[in-house]
């Protein structure tokens, strides 16, 4: 829910190059995941089925996710390990986004500084490579909306 109205704006900016990604309905009745941890930790996020995993894997050919059906995640994880698209967060201020990674600063009492850092595979190939580079720099980086 968060994603959809908090990020209006961004969506709306790529509607005509990705309007299968940014398709909104439904969005509000789909089934969510939270899981809260120990600490503070926490996980929250949509479900994703095979359909939609295949469409965020077209639409972001730079993440790679088969990692997720690895049977060591299966062991950690469970079948939930295949099903979770969201945010894990680890209290009290760092929170893991895809293939990037956030550290929140306070910086006064309604203030908080976002370092983003991205992490990408080191054998991707130098399209991939600058395609990730790009949405970087344009999702949640210096030129980003989110």
């Amino acid at each position: 829910l968060h994603g959809i109205t908090s990020h209006a704006s961004a969506y709306l900016t790529d509607l005509k190059r990705n309007a299968a990604q940014w398709d909104t309905r439904g969005r509000y009745r789909a089934r969510h995941l939270v899981f809260l941890g120990e600490y503070g930790h926490a996980y929250s996020g949509p479900a994703n089925d095979s359909g939609q995993r295949r469409k965020m894997a077209e639409a972001n050919p730079e993440l790679e996710t088969d990692w997720r059906s690895k049977p060591e995640a299966l062991a950690e994880m469970g079948a939930i390990s295949l099903q979770g698209a969201g945010h894990a967060f680890a209290f009290p201020n760092f929170w893991i986004s895809g293939n990037q990674v956030i550290m929140g600063y306070p910086r006064g009492p309604h203030k908080t500084e976002c370092w983003f850092f991205t992490l990408l595979d080191k054998n991707l190939s130098e399209d991939r490579r600058q395609a990730a580079i790009h949405k970087a720099k344009h999702t949640f980086g210096p030129a980003g909306l989110w």
